[in-house]
């Protein structure tokens, strides 16, 4: 039954069925009100125009009343910046997505500074299929190439490990262990760290310690590795093995190699030196 009807520009106002209420335009409905509250766009754009100078919003509520107890805002500034997604919480709206007319995304951030930019006390990304394991996967791509980040167990790994791939090849994995492998030979698993490289010539290295950051120049200074065990009571450094310059001249890098050993109820204390013209030193540190 019609209860309005423009002839001139034919539109209709009508109730179509049992608790229902429609509105049609040019012959053809383009809003239904279903008996079960649900609302119907058959035809055309659905667009929410905010008044001059104002925003644009839909709230979500699951209140009838008008106490403010919505729970969810989506906002468009008249102005023309970020779209906002916004709860309700203690009282006040709280934004938690913003999409800048750039593309930007934010969350729990207003501003986005990047493409996706998360804020937060601990702010993460988990990515995961329907057993929480498996080839989970997050990619970052730039202008330098494709940054991986992979669950180990979705690509023929042995467990619940992390892979990190570059440009499409695997390049680290950490497994479920705490084991960590560098570089190549993934299937090592008799080493905690097991770093893969081709053969080197002497002036290279495939791996570096670096002291680099002490530039006074002065005898002694130089990068230490250091052994770590336990004494049966409390954990203890054992021994280490030490490159350093040998003279505090500027400009000259002659440099030694020193093993050191521990002794019970002392300290770290060199055992062997060689140095820099090949000379071997046994107790004696010139």
């Amino acid at each position: 039954e019609d209860i309005i009807h423009n002839s001139d520009t034919n539109t209709k106002i009508r109730f179509p069925g049992p608790d229902q209420f429609s509105i049609e335009t040019a012959g053809s409905q383009r809003l239904l009100t279903r008996a079960d509250g649900r609302i119907q766009i058959t035809s055309g754009d659905f667009e929410v125009i905010g008044a001059e100078g104002g925003n644009a919003e839909i709230r979500l509520t699951a209140d009838e009343g008008d106490d403010g107890a919505d729970y969810w805002r989506v906002q468009s500034a008249a102005s023309g910046n970020n779209l906002n997604i916004a709860s309700y919480v203690s009282g006040s709206w709280v934004d938690k997505v913003s999409i800048t007319t750039g593309g930007a995304i934010g969350i729990n951030e207003t501003n986005p500074q990047n493409s996706l930019h998360i804020s937060g006390s601990a702010p993460a990304i988990r990515f995961a299929d329907s057993d929480a394991n498996g080839s989970a996967f997050s990619i970052i791509e730039d202008n330098n190439g494709l940054l991986k980040l992979r669950n180990d167990a979705g690509n023929g790994g042995t467990g619940s490990g992390i892979a990190f791939e570059v440009d499409g090849s695997e390049r680290l994995r950490i497994t479920n262990t705490g084991d960590v492998n560098i570089g190549g030979e993934y299937t090592q698993t008799d080493s905690r760290v097991h770093i893969q490289d081709v053969t080197r010539p002497l002036q290279e290295g495939t791996l570096t310690l670096s002291s680099e950051s002490t530039t006074d120049g002065a005898a002694n200074n130089g990068a230490v590795l250091r052994f770590y065990g336990h004494d049966g009571s409390t954990p203890r450094y054992q021994a280490s093995i030490r490159g350093a310059k040998e003279n505090g001249t500027s400009g000259n890098y002659a440099a030694y190699m020193a093993f050191n050993t521990r002794p019970a109820g002392g300290s770290m204390t060199e055992r062997f030196r060689i140095t820099s013209d090949g000379k071997f030193g046994f107790n004696k540190t010139d």
